[in-house]
């Protein structure tokens, strides 16, 4: 996977982890969160994970990386859900293999594009299932709209903007 910083430039995910196990090395405090987003385009999908920072290191406060992905168009919203969460998950388990941090320093978010609310989202009837999916994965830290702006308009923000 590529990816790129806020501004587009191209960022080399060793860079990343070196960073992020710096940061937990140095004992700064710090929060990773893990949100993704996809958008169908014509025939295919643009799914898009974001990686977000919230850290009291010196150029790493708040920042934020993405990665970008096209594929087959979904068959149906369960099958996209479900696929945002597996991607979230998997990103969480590489940063897990790639630092030198355990999972408690690492201190991750995992933020699902999903609505607890029934009359305002199609997802909300998913939304139980994927986060004990996250959980289950030994995720505790799982957010759900309104809250979980890293997939609701960070990856949203790069899924869009491909059209």
């Amino acid at each position: 996977m590529k990816w790129f910083c806020a501004n587009e430039e191209h960022v080399f995910w060793q860079e990343i982890t070196n960073n992020i196990s710096y940061m937990i090395t140095e004992g700064y405090d710090h929060q990773i969160i893990i949100g993704t987003d996809s958008q169908r385009i014509g025939n295919e999908a643009v799914v898009v994970v974001a990686l977000c920072i919230v850290s009291d290191m010196p150029d790493y406060e708040r920042v934020f990386f993405y990665s970008k992905e096209k594929r087959p168009k979904f068959t149906d919203l369960y099958s996209r859900i479900s696929y945002e969460t597996q991607k979230s998950i998997e990103i969480a388990d590489l940063l897990k293999e790639r630092t030198t941090a355990t999972l408690e320093n690492l201190n991750i978010s995992i933020h699902l594009d999903v609505s607890s609310n029934e009359a305002k989202n199609k997802t909300s009837k998913y939304s139980s299932g994927l986060i004990s999916l996250v959980k289950a994965y030994d995720y505790p830290h799982v957010q759900v709209k309104p809250n979980s702006w890293a997939a609701s308009y960070i990856a949203d923000k790069f899924t869009k903007n491909d059209r």
